[in-house]
């Protein structure tokens, strides 16, 4: 199912494990998330230039409803093609399909969580307008926090590919897989 690519750093082989995953659509007539496959032919917009959001929404409950209000604002604002997240979890990613700018402007790298490893993961919303060729969510060697990178491959016109990803890096004491990981990406 999955590509596996060998990464070598510092003498140390290792692999990770890189599987296509569908886009996820809301649908209006249905009321519903549906997932899409990437097209290859679907037709492609010239963009001059596009707006990249990255956000770490911190998994903590700690006043989740004020952060989670502030953080819709701020996205819905930011009028962003590409959004990146971070430590969402499956409760908040519910909450966020759940809003109308998302369900109007996005495509979700997933509705549901179920590719998170852990409790929580990183999630990518897609303008829609966007040609999206391939999106891959990759595994991390090594990781001992269940890190993973959801990749986009953007056409942008007919010569013109971007990939796009966000991440969560492994954190704590571990700036040796950070390395790594970042070489991956």
């Amino acid at each position: 199912m999955g590509q596996k690519s060998t990464h070598i750093d510092n003498n140390m082989e290792e692999e990770e494990e890189e599987l296509s995953i569908s886009l996820w659509k809301y649908n209006k007539e249905r009321k519903k998330w549906s997932p899409k496959q990437p097209d290859q032919n679907n037709p492609t917009i010239h963009w001059e230039k596009f707006r990249v959001v990255t956000y770490n929404v911190w998994f903590s409950g700690e006043y989740q409803p004020m952060r989670f209000n502030s953080l819709c604002d701020i996205l819905n604002k930011s009028q962003a093609q590409i959004i990146g997240l971070q430590e969402m979890t499956k409760n908040t990613l519910q909450q966020l399909a759940s809003q109308s700018f998302v369900k109007e402007r996005y495509y979700l790298s997933y509705i549901d969580g179920r590719t998170f490893n852990s409790w929580y993961g990183v999630v990518l919303l897609i303008d829609i307008r966007l040609h999206i060729s391939n999106i891959n969510l990759i595994d991390f060697p090594q990781s001992t926090m269940g890190r993973r990178l959801i990749l986009a491959e953007i056409k942008l016109d007919q010569n013109e590919i971007v990939r796009i990803g966000t991440v969560h890096l492994e954190s704590l004491d571990n700036k040796e897989q950070r390395s790594c990981q970042l070489d991956i990406c």
